[in-house]
C-alpha cells in the first residue's frame, strides 16, 4: 500500500563509515496482530538511545556493535489490525495486504488473505509448515521473496555483516533457535546457539528450545541469516497471554520483568542486551584486518545460491509431501563496504566465509575483498577464507 518500512540504527558515531562493526538486527510486527512485538522493539530502541552515556553496559555495547531495529516490518497489516473494531475478527489479521484470487484494490486489507511474511523468505521456502493455499493464515506466497516486505528485509540483511538477529513475535513465551524445520538437520554449532538461547530465556523467564520443537516452519527470516551469515538468529515469542494483552502484562512486564508475572526473570531488556553482546563477540564470527591508504574504499562480497525446500504443492499439514517438486536455486549474495580509517589501519568484523551448510558438508568458500580508488578503479583484490573465531591479516592490498 506504499507505506515505508522504517527502522533505526543506534551506535557510537553512527554516521561513520570506517569502523567495520558488526550488525545486530531486531525486527517486530512481522505478523500484524502481534502488537507487543513492535512495542518491545521500540522500548529497546528508546532504552539504547536514552541509556547511551549513562548506562555503562549500553555505552560499551554501542561502541562495539551497530544495532538496527525495525519495529514494524508489516505496516499495512498492522494498521489494518490496529484500526479494526474491538472484538472483530479483523483485529486478528496476521498477514500483509497482498491481493489474491478475486480480491481487488477495493477489498479492505483486513479482509484480504495476504501472505505470511515469515513463510516468504527464500531460504527453505515451500516446505513444511508453509501453506500453498492463498486462503491459509500461513500462506507462503506465490514465490520466494514475492512480497516487498520480504525483499526489503533481505536487501537490508545482505548489505550488512549481520552477526546476530532477533525476530520478535508473541505470545508463546519462548526463545526459539535454529533450525526452524527438521529437514535442515542439527546445526554444526548447536551448542553455541543453545547456550545463548538458554541465557536469553532465563533472563526473560521463558523456555528455550529449537524452533522445530514448537512447530515446523519454512521461509522464516532467521533461516536466511543463519544459513548464509552464520548469525546467532532467534525467534523470541513474548509472553503476555494473548496477541493483544493489556499493556502492562504484554509490554511492561515482558520488557522489565516482574516477580509473579508471566515474565519472572530480568525481562526482555536483558535478553536483548545478551543477544547484542553475543553478536559483538569475535569468537562467534571472523575479523579481517590490515593496512591501507586512508579513505580508500574496501568492498567485501560473496556470491552463493539460496535454495528453497523441495517445494511441496500440497497441504503441509500432511505428514509428508507425496510428490515434492525440485528445490528452486536463486542466485544471491552479500555485498558490504567500509572505508580505510585515517590511521591507515582497518578492522572488519565479518561473517564466516563458509556457510554452516557448506561447513557441515566439508566445503570451504571465500570472501572477495577489493580495494578501490575514488573513481571505482580496483587497486587490489584478495580471496579471504575465514572461519568463526579466526582473524586474518591482509597486506599489500590497499597501499597504492
Amino acid at each position: 500500500q506504499g507505506r515505508p518500512i522504517r527502522g533505526v540504527e543506534l551506535a557510537t558515531g553512527v554516521r561513520e563509515d570506517n569502523d567495520g562493526r558488526p550488525t545486530y538486527l531486531v525486527t517486530g510486527l512481522t505478523h500484524a496482530r502481534e502488537w507487543p512485538s513492535g512495542e518491545i522493539a521500540m522500548e529497546f530502541a528508546r532504552d539504547l538511545a536514552s541509556g547511551y552515556g549513562r548506562d555503562a553496559r549500553i555505552t560499551r555495547l554501542l561502541g562495539r556493535v551497530r544495532v538496527v531495529i525495525v519495529p514494524v516490518l508489516n505496516p499495512d497489516g498492522f494498521i489494518a489490525s490496529r484500526t479494526a473494531p474491538v472484538g472483530s475478527s479483523a483485529r486478528l489479521h496476521r498477514t500483509n495486504c497482498a491481493l489474491s484470487g478475486s480480491e481487488t484494490a477495493a477489498t479492505p486489507c483486513a479482509l484480504r488473505a495476504g501472505v505470511d511474511l515469515n513463510r516468504n523468505q527464500a531460504s527453505g521456502w515451500g516446505g513444511a509448515g508453509a501453506d500453498p493455499d492463498p486462503g491459509s493464515p500461513i500462506y507462503r506466497g506465490p514465490a520466494p521473496w514475492s512480497e516487498p516486505e520480504s525483499r526489503g528485509l533481505h536487501d537490508l540483511m545482505r548489505s550488512r555483516q549481520v552477526t546476530g538477529m532477533i525476530s520478535l513475535h508473541n505470545y508463546d513465551g519462548s526463545v526459539l533457535r535454529q533450525p526452524g524445520y527438521r529437514a535442515f538437520g542439527r546445526l554444526p554449532d548447536e551448542a553455541r546457539q543453545a547456550r545463548l538461547g538458554a541465557a536469553m530465556a532465563a533472563a526473560a523467564g521463558y523456555r528455550s528450545e529449537p524452533a522445530d520443537a514448537l512447530y515446523e516452519a519454512t521461509g522464516g527470516q532467521e533461516d536466511w541469516s543463519y544459513a548464509h551469515q552464520d548469525a546467532l538468529a532467534f525467534t523470541i515469542e513474548l509472553g503476555g497471554g494473548s496477541f493483544q494483552p493489556a499493556y502492562r502484562a504484554g509490554v511492561i512486564e515482558q520488557y522489565l520483568g516482574r516477580r509473579g508475572s508471566v515474565s519472572a526473570g530480568r525481562g526482555m531488556r536483558d535478553a536483548l542486551l545478551l543477544g547484542a553482546e553475543a553478536a559483538g563477540r569475535t569468537s562467534g564470527h571472523g575479523v579481517i584486518e590490515g593496512r591501507g591508504t586512508p579513505e580508500r574504499l574496501l568492498r567485501l562480497q560473496r556470491s552463493f545460491v539460496t535454495r528453497t525446500s523441495p517445494v511441496c504443492p500440497t497441504d503441509p499439514s500432511l505428514d509428508s509431501c507425496p510428490s515434492p517438486l525440485a528445490p528452486i536455486a536463486i542466485p544471491d549474495g552479500i555485498a558490504t563496504w567500509m572505508r580505510v580509517p585515517s590511521s591507515g589501519r582497518f578492522r572488519w568484523d565479518v561473517a564466516p566465509s563458509t556457510d554452516p551448510q557448506d561447513e557441515r558438508a566439508g566445503r570451504t568458500t571465500a570472501w572477495t575483498l577489493r580495494c578501490e580508488a575514488a573513481e571505482g578503479f580496483v587497486l587490489g583484490s584478495r580471496q579471504v577464507t575465514i572461519r568463526r573465531g579466526q582473524r586474518r591479516t591482509v597486506t599489500g592490498l590497499c597501499s597504492g
